[in-house]
């Protein structure tokens, strides 16, 4: 479907919005799995104790525990935590990066520096999630570069956005 003018008015952004929504699914899934499997309904954490487990027989899971690496930082490998966090982090960012770019698309931005920016953004989100949360202690090394990745393309679509918005 196209807009009054006879073409569509976000095709970058909207041709991004199918690999974005189908990775955020993913996610969902994942933690929905985890809640399934380790028989919690709310919360991002497995219980540590058989008292609050639903079954009695059950016990803890010895990879959820709270743990310090060599360098001091204390992390979890709890599974659904894990998972939550992942999921939750790409909600974080991804909505406004994507109405960063619609911006940017709707005043003109070029199309191929657009796409550029949009398949790096994606690469980051996921090497942040995969390579990063989901790594041991969720200190792998797709996470700061996940990180620093996404914040550098929102900043650049936020500045360029503005830069075209404004008329400069």
């Amino acid at each position: 479907m196209s807009s009054s003018l006879g073409h569509p008015l976000l095709p970058i952004t909207g041709a991004f919005a199918l690999p974005f929504a189908g990775y955020y699914i993913f996610l969902s899934t994942r933690v929905g799995l985890r809640r399934i499997t380790q028989r919690v309904a709310i919360g991002d954490r497995i219980p540590q104790d058989s008292s609050s487990s639903p079954s009695s027989n059950s016990k803890p899971d010895s990879s959820a525990s709270i743990t310090t690496n060599a360098k001091g930082i204390r992390t979890s490998n709890d599974p659904l935590l894990l998972a939550t966090r992942a999921h939750q982090n790409f909600a974080e960012y991804v909505p406004l990066a994507l109405l960063l770019s619609a911006v940017t698309e709707l005043n003109g931005g070029d199309p191929k520096k657009l796409t550029a920016a949009l398949s790096v953004l994606f690469v980051s989100r996921v090497l942040h999630a995969e390579w990063g949360i989901m790594a041991r202690d969720a200190l792998g090394a797709g996470r700061p570069v996940g990180f620093y990745s996404t914040i550098a393309v929102m900043a650049w679509l936020a500045g360029w956005g503005a830069w075209l918005g404004l008329g400069l």
